[in-house]
């Protein structure tokens, strides 16, 4: 019986152990892609002798083009989507869930695409 019980304590520990990484995560992911288009309007990268900012990622931070145009993407988009940004910032929903709704939300329908985010 107690072993029953700490088994399943256990595996709550690490469900909420992993939520609270992914959180983490996605405000991490979010921080990001800011730094990431700031450096990019900043012109970072020739500040550092790379001829351009694809190649200055790649070659400091490891990510291929397809993932540092992925992150530009949805930081631009998320500077026009006030609600949807607190909201990766604050880990309710997930980079990769933001990077979709980025694709079809607008400031008119940000909040019916939050909502009907939620928990997918």
């Amino acid at each position: 019986m107690a072993h029953e019980a700490s088994e399943r304590a256990s595996w709550v520990l690490v469900h909420e152990e992993l939520s609270r990484l992914a959180r983490a995560r996605s405000a991490l992911d979010f921080e990001e892609g800011r730094w990431l288009l700031r450096a990019a309007r900043e012109h970072v990268y020739r500040h550092l002798g790379f001829g351009s900012l694809f190649e200055y990622v790649e070659r400091v931070f490891g990510y291929k083009p397809r993932t540092t145009e992925d992150k530009l993407r949805v930081a631009a988009a998320l500077e026009a989507l006030p609600t949807l940004a607190e909201t990766v910032h604050q880990g309710a929903v997930n980079w990769s869930t933001a990077r979709e709704l980025t694709r079809v939300a607008t400031s008119e329908t940000e909040q019916a695409w939050i909502t009907a985010a939620r928990g997918k």
